[in-house]
């Protein structure tokens, strides 16, 4: 027997507002989360069907969480150490500009672009370059840039 756990999400991506549910019955790692309705759509996306609405804002999310995951992972030169002022745990690791990217999307429905602005970073213009192309290869072109 299904018995189905709902949930609603509110991307920080758009203010979009869905309910999506999985089957509770299923062990975590063989759940699939599928969507059930578009309780708000935000004026950026209101040129999208309700069929597509889900999948598109999902997959703009997941860009932007991809994005930062690539950043990290092709400059690891960002990383410090610190002691946590809170804690008092000293080697912690954190990115240089944890605190200094900005990040926003532009245009409207299933064409929006990405953009990353990496504040106070030691990024050099190659190596944007560089993110740039494998984002690209990733994503499409239009779809992120690192400036």
């Amino acid at each position: 027997m299904v018995t189905w756990h709902l949930n609603r999400w509110s991307p920080d991506t758009c203010g979009c507002k869905f309910e999506y549910q999985w089957d509770e019955e299923l062990a975590v790692r063989d759940r699939v989360s599928v969507w059930k309705e578009n309780l708000r759509t935000c004026p950026d996306h209101m040129g999208l069907t309700d069929a597509n609405l889900y999948d598109v804002v999902l997959g703009e999310n997941q860009r932007k969480n991809i994005t930062i995951v690539r950043i990290e992972t092709e400059v690891p030169d960002l990383k410090e150490t610190y002691t946590d002022p809170e804690t008092g745990e000293p080697n912690r690791i954190r990115y240089k500009w944890q605190h200094g990217i900005d990040w926003s999307f532009s245009g409207s429905d299933d064409t929006r672009l990405l953009t990353m602005v990496i504040r106070g970073s030691v990024v050099s213009s190659s190596e944007r370059t560089r993110i740039n192309n494998l984002l690209r290869t990733e994503f499409g072109t239009n779809k992120v840039t690192i400036t």
